[in-house]
């Protein structure tokens, strides 16, 4: 979309800064509408990953292993959002 005009790179580095804020609000369980915004930044964010990591990797990557390696990228990610919310269960 238009925010990918910026470049994949600066978009990746765009959506760590989200992830951070979204992890960040999800430590406050306490205040529920704090925590409900945390877990809806956190999951835009795991999405834009999911769409701009798998587009950087079959940029970047040798052709013999471009399809599996954006393949092994989206698994990567949606197990990397899996585990802050485990982590989360398992402390409140």
């Amino acid at each position: 979309g238009p925010v990918s005009k910026i470049g994949r790179h600066r978009c990746l580095l765009l959506t760590n800064g989200f992830i951070i804020i979204g992890s960040a609000m999800c430590c406050f369980p306490k205040i529920n509408i704090m925590f409900l915004l945390g877990i809806f930044i956190y999951g835009l964010a795991a999405g834009c990953y999911q769409v701009f990591c798998t587009m950087y990797i079959n940029e970047t990557a040798p052709m013999e292993v471009r399809g599996s390696a954006g393949a092994l990228t989206q698994v990567s990610v949606t197990f990397g959002s899996l585990i802050p919310f485990a982590i989360a269960m398992i402390w409140n």
